[in-house]
């Protein structure tokens, strides 16, 4: 089946942050927010036109029914993972779950650890929950990052909470089986409580990706699984997150915690354009995975052509390069300028913490072309 991934969808005009930053064509896109500049799913356009022509957008409630039978099916099929319809939690937003999380799980004070260079919203929804931020910063090893074992097993003893993000953003790492049991082992030993964000987890190019609990299910019960179609079929704007949680006790916490402070409306666009993702999505994500690798293959290319010295990790997860431009001996906010001047608007590596210097993060999720010349407008600003 052939899918429109050429058209370049500008959102009907300059994104906001592009304009930030200047910009006024809206060829010319920001690949620096974490969304697509595709089309989207056939099957949820024409979901989200029929809630369109029905014309009622009170509080009609969804077709929960339909809408859980096509969340577990997907779970199944994708990642060979077998939930229950009770075991989810709909809320508005990953970030919405994980600030729960914390502040339902831990005491103002409490340490949380993060794996920087790391999402960077993750140390605002600790520093938000009055919560401190304990850092196990990842280590880049041949070109490839991993977790510091030893460090986090000291780092656990100041720490209640760890905060997962799994694949990783930004370095783009899908953690082995391997990985995840030695992290799981160490937050046993720990006591710790896990927030494994896998907001990501549909776009895996390796083949491998497990969730947290599938890995080691001993962990279930101090884990919560965070979980939404936003970043797969670019539905953030429709507010919608799955927030996966076994153990009863523990879901009843978060459910308690979500209820007093922010409460589970979905919106009725929500519901309806993940059912439909859910239900006819999985062949458009086949191709969108094979053009976010051409896309980082022109990328990679290209520039590593203007700048011979430019290091690309692995794009494991994710649909977010991670570029290590330090070879060019510019100081930060210099490169950031440059960039800026080329009006190539991406994210600052020194956003995600420790280790994100020299570095920026690229989204790769657009039209072949505007990679090409996004590239081309490189060339007047890179020495």
């Amino acid at each position: 089946m052939q899918f429109d991934f050429t058209t370049l969808n500008t959102g009907g005009g300059v994104h906001p942050f592009a304009a930030s930053h200047g910009v006024t064509d809206p060829n010319i896109i920001s690949f620096s927010v974490a969304e697509m500049r595709f089309n989207l799913a056939p099957g949820v356009t024409e979901a989200m036109h029929k809630i369109v022509d029905r014309g009622c957008f009170g509080y009609a409630p969804p077709d929960k029914e339909r809408y859980d039978a096509a969340l577990t099916d997907w779970m199944l099929r994708r990642h060979k993972w077998k939930i229950s319809p009770d075991w989810a939690i709909q809320s508005s937003g990953v970030l919405v779950a994980m600030g729960a999380a914390i502040r339902a799980l831990t005491e103002p004070g409490d340490g949380v650890i993060l794996q920087p260079p790391v999402y960077q919203h993750f140390a605002e929804e600790v520093r938000n929950a009055g919560r401190r931020i304990v850092e196990n910063p990842l280590v880049l090893r041949d070109g490839r990052y991993t977790m510091d074992f030893e460090d986090l097993r000291e780092k656990a003893k100041e720490a209640k909470m760890l905060l997962l993000c799994s694949p990783h953003n930004p370095v783009g790492r899908v953690w082995t089986r391997e990985e995840l049991r030695q992290l799981a082992e160490i937050c046993l030993e720990r006591d710790l409580w896990v927030v494994s964000d896998e907001i990501h987890f549909d776009l895996d190019h390796t083949g491998r990706h497990l969730v947290l609990t599938q890995a080691a299910p001993e962990l279930t019960p101090r884990t919560i699984v965070c979980t939404a179609p936003t970043k797969t079929f670019n539905l953030a704007g429709c507010a919608i997150s799955n927030t996966i949680v076994e153990d009863p006790a523990l879901r009843e916490r978060l459910r308690k915690e979500l209820s007093e402070t922010v409460g589970f409306y979905v919106n009725t666009f929500g519901y309806a354009a993940a059912t439909a993702a859910y239900e006819t999505g999985g062949p458009w994500l086949d191709e969108l995975l094979k053009q976010l690798g051409r896309n980082r293959e022109i990328l990679t290319a290209g520039l590593s052509a203007l700048v011979p010295g430019a290091a690309f990790t692995p794009l494991e997860g994710t649909y977010l390069q991670w570029i290590d431009l330090g070879c060019l001996g510019l100081p930060q906010q210099e490169l950031m300028v440059r960039l800026e001047r080329a009006q190539v608007i991406v994210s600052n590596g020194t956003d995600y913490g420790a280790g994100g210097e020299g570095h920026i993060r690229f989204n790769l999720a657009c039209p072949e072309d505007s990679v090409r010349r996004a590239l081309d407008r490189l060339k007047t600003v890179l020495p």
